[in-house]
């Protein structure tokens, strides 16, 4: 059903590869938490500050917006963000750094949550842990990697690609990163994401009976 916009799909990114040569390609590769966001918007115009106007920034926020790119990558993994990479001629990436009133949110919640006593005897067995890796998260850091970003990162760096960190501005990075999260399927990162939206759409109310997501 869905092999003919696949097809689709893969010409364009050949047609890029075949067309993009003669201006800088940059992939612009960052946390899903940040698409459509002024943090994002902030990232883009530091990124054609440092590398010029004209640059060509690969998104890989408008790829996922794209429902037959998205079920391309669901079949195909990683290897097709891969694809986009090998298209271009550097990298950069971001790590999500999370502000002072989010990490109070999260600790916020963390201690109204002990009020309820008996929440962790709803938790599955195996993932009793999380809370407890939350909080050690949350209080031990200030940014974050993402498995995807890590992936693509690490990626680049095999296939010498030059690679760029976005902080204030750009700094050449040349070794190999880390996700926070093992993948996109760990708990933790599933409890992260769902802080994050009930954060952003200050909904406070998804995040009770506390842990639901997790429980058995």
């Amino acid at each position: 059903m869905f092999m003919g916009n696949f097809i689709i799909v893969e010409v364009m990114l050949n047609y890029m590869e075949n067309n993009l040569r003669d201006i800088l390609k940059v992939y612009y590769s960052h946390p899903k938490w940040m698409y459509n966001t002024r943090e994002e918007k902030d990232a883009i115009r530091t990124i054609k500050n440092f590398l010029g106007k004209d640059v060509e920034i690969l998104n890989p926020r408008d790829y996922d917006e794209n429902p037959d790119f998205a079920e391309l990558k669901k079949r195909k993994g990683m290897s097709v963000c891969f694809k986009l990479i090998d298209q271009t001629d550097c990298v950069v990436f971001q790590r999500f750094c999370f502000p002072e009133q989010f990490r109070n949110f999260v600790l916020d919640y963390l201690e109204r949550v002990d009020e309820y006593g008996v929440y962790m005897s709803r938790l599955s067995p195996d993932l009793r842990s999380t809370p407890k890796k939350l909080q050690h998260l949350i209080t031990d850091k200030t940014s974050v990697i993402t498995p995807g970003v890590a992936k693509e990162v690490n990626y680049a760096l095999r296939v010498n690609k030059k690679v760029y960190e976005l902080r204030e501005e750009l700094k050449t990075w040349n070794k190999k990163v880390r996700s926070d999260f093992k993948e996109p399927w760990d708990p933790l990162y599933r409890t992260f994401s769902l802080m994050i939206k009930a954060y952003k759409d200050n909904r406070h109310g998804i995040l009770f009976p506390p842990f639901w997501w997790l429980a058995e």
